[in-house]
């Protein structure tokens, strides 16, 4: 595997299948801004051949966050927001 989806977690490598690549590094760009699911659909899976593309969007967000182990106990907490919107937010470090 090339090392182009190639993502770094706490010193861990991880590497990522090019979507959800793509949609990771989309996340980060927009950190703290809401990304529509229109967006990512739109972006990401024009020309795909999944029978549902909103339930394998879905499948691919939940991948990331658990992949990037992006959630409360970490430094970046990937949300979905009510409607059709998810958001990468950064959150403080504690050092005590």
């Amino acid at each position: 595997m090339n090392g182009s989806n190639l993502v770094l977690v706490k010193g861990q490598r991880f590497h990522l299948h090019p979507r959800q690549f793509a949609v990771a590094f989309t996340f980060f760009c927009n950190l703290e801004q809401a990304v529509s699911q229109e967006f990512l659909l739109s972006s990401y899976w024009r020309s795909s051949r999944a029978s549902d593309p909103s339930r394998a969007l879905a499948t691919c967000v939940s991948q990331i966050r658990t992949r990037l182990s992006l959630d409360r106990e970490n430094e970046f907490k990937l949300l979905r927001l009510s409607g059709r919107n998810y958001k990468l937010t950064a959150q403080p470090l504690s050092w005590c």
